[in-house]
């Protein structure tokens, strides 16, 4: 029987930071691509926002407030699989705050709340 390995992450400085393994399937119709929550929600200093595509192609990320106001922009070349963007809160403005995906197979927007 395996047994569990014990893991660790560490920045620049060579603090150890928290790790986290996330299990997600893929979607299941060909050509969809997926927006997911990002995690954690709420959120104090930072958070992940995650994505699937089903090939390699440019997004564009659109962060909003609760009145339709442009926070911030992320334009990058998503690839195949799996992506994510970590968004540091010290940015951000407290509140709700909208974010909006685009890729060449659609746009899909959730919603995320900033604590601190």
């Amino acid at each position: 029987m395996d047994k569990p390995v014990h893991t660790e992450a560490y920045d620049k400085s060579g603090k150890v930071m928290p790790l986290q393994l996330l299990f997600r399937k893929a979607p299941e119709e060909e050509g969809t691509m997926e927006l997911y929550q990002n995690r954690p929600n709420p959120f104090l200093e930072t958070t992940n926002i995650s994505y699937f595509l089903p090939k390699d192609g440019p997004i564009t990320l659109t962060l909003m407030n609760e009145t339709g106001q442009v926070l911030k922009v992320l334009k990058n070349s998503g690839t195949k699989g799996f992506n994510a963007f970590r968004l540091v809160g010290s940015e951000m403005p407290k509140g709700l705050i909208y974010y909006k995906l685009e890729t060449e197979y659609g746009t899909e927007t959730k919603k995320m709340l900033h604590l601190n």
